[in-house]
């Protein structure tokens, strides 16, 4: 008994100490973070005082919650809310805005510049946007909206189609000068950037799935090299931030990179979006910065056209399909194939005898000659003792699995065009005229007579 008394005493110790050590490696914040809808004259305050005025009087309108761990992806209406997250024994604050516009503030150290787009990338132009008291007015050659450079930290505040967004500007460090008893103008304090260069991509625009590449290259503002500095690779959009990676240079001063434009991203279609360049340490300034386009778009860089010298097929004529690929250079496509289906779409006449008649009546595919146009003449064979009409559908593929559809459409009769036949048509303003035997045409002297009509020359 004395020997089981023992063994659970030093069970429960055991137990004891393991509970204690779990408590101390618990976490110690809260499992969600809470989100509530202010107004615009409550965000107004937050953004000119910061988290630090937030009060229990701001968190009356609990609007949805998640998971710490979790990104938050629903699109909220518009306007401005608080991100609550318990830490400890208090609550961290964030502002978030959800919004139809994007805005950039632009200091050129002259005056104070705004730039307004939609979720598309394109400019707004019927904003109402106010630095402090003043209403700043739209340059429409820039698409800029332009307002004196305030001398104190100011909001600017944004209205559109009745909502408003709001910014602060930068603070800045305005002394006294005891010399000229003035303060210095905006250009006299205005600091010129550290660094300067360019950024390019391999595309203006991407879809899903796609690989983003791009180069930068970078120099001081004076024109000398930097030395290894090593940067962040950010992507920013409206509302979004994130670093991609961090990488050095491939020689003093050029960077490169590419990453794909997964799901996990969280991306919106029909967005702009950024890269920037961000050195690591010291004052965290950007080298340089770019953006694309984010889109499911229709593929561009790839054209294909398709053509027939004969649209009524005859027993014995000769009909012949012209295709056509060439890239974004408008150079041949060498890689390209074309898959020729050849399908009926109404049967007219038949002989006696066929009580069948497939609706697919030919399924190929077809090189593409590297050099000029690819002809493929359609086999008399297909078409049997038929009056009908008739499609070819032709779909061209490269090597890439880029894809372009086509389809001309065509007529074949039992009956032999009658010799001596002429087929006149008005193209391109001029009329056109064909002499056929069977069906194809041949060259044949011909004498044109012109007619007035009521006698009258036509007046020009």
């Amino acid at each position: 008994m004395m020997k089981f008394f023992t063994f659970l005493l030093l069970l429960l110790s055991a137990f004891a100490a393991s509970a204690q050590r779990k408590l101390t490696e618990s976490a110690v914040s809260g499992k969600y973070t809470y989100i509530y809808s202010i107004t615009d004259k409550e965000a107004s305050t937050i953004i000119e005082g910061g988290v630090k005025v937030v009060t229990d009087q701001f968190l009356k309108k609990k609007t949805d919650s998640f998971v710490n761990e979790a990104d938050y992806k629903k699109q909220l209406p518009h306007g401005y809310y608080i991100y609550a997250k318990p830490v400890k024994e208090k609550l961290e604050y964030k502002l978030k805005l959800f919004s139809a516009i994007d805005s950039k503030v632009i200091n050129n150290g002259r005056d104070l510049r705004v730039f307004i787009s939609d979720l598309n990338g394109d400019p707004v132009q019927n904003a109402e946007v106010r630095v402090g008291n003043i209403k700043a007015k739209f340059d429409a050659a820039s698409f800029l909206y332009v307002a004196p450079y305030p001398a104190e930290r100011v909001i600017i505040s944004i209205k559109y189609n009745g909502k408003y967004n709001y910014v602060a500007t930068e603070p800045v460090d305005i002394k006294y000068n005891y010399k000229t008893n003035d303060y210095p103008t905006p250009a006299e304090v205005y600091k010129p950037p550290v660094y300067k260069g360019y950024m390019v991509f391999s595309k203006p625009k991407y879809r899903p799935g796609d690989t983003v590449k791009f180069k930068a290259f970078v120099v001081l503002a004076d024109g000398s090299a930097i030395k290894n500095v090593p940067v962040n690779v950010n992507l920013i959009g409206q509302g979004f931030k994130k670093e991609i990676n961090k990488i050095v240079p491939y020689r003093d001063g050029g960077y490169e990179h590419s990453f794909v434009l997964k799901d996990s991203l969280g991306l919106k279609l029909d967005r702009t979006y950024m890269i920037d360049l961000v050195e690591i340490g010291g004052s965290w300034k950007s080298l340089v910065s770019g953006s694309f386009q984010f889109s499911d778009y229709e593929l561009t860089s790839l054209e294909f056209f398709a053509r027939s010298d004969n649209k009524d097929h005859t027993p014995g004529a000769k009909t012949t399909v012209y295709m056509k690929a060439t890239d974004e250079n408008g150079l041949p496509v060498a890689d390209g194939r074309v898959n020729i289906t050849v399908k009926r779409s109404y049967v007219e006449k038949w002989k006696p005898g066929y009580s069948f008649i497939p609706d697919t009546m030919l399924r190929t595919t077809l090189k593409l000659d590297p050099v000029g146009e690819t002809k493929f003449v359609l086999p008399d064979s297909i078409f049997k003792a038929l009056s009908m009409s008739f499609k070819v559908d032709l779909e061209l593929l490269n090597s890439n699995n880029e894809k372009r559809n086509r389809s001309l459409s065509f007529s074949h009769s039992l009956v032999k065009t009658k010799k001596g036949e002429i087929a006149d048509q008005l193209k391109d303003g001029y009329l056109h005229l064909e002499y056929y035997e069977d069906s194809l045409s041949k060259p044949y002297p011909v004498q044109i007579i012109t007619h007035y009509q009521n006698n009258l020359p036509p007046t020009l």
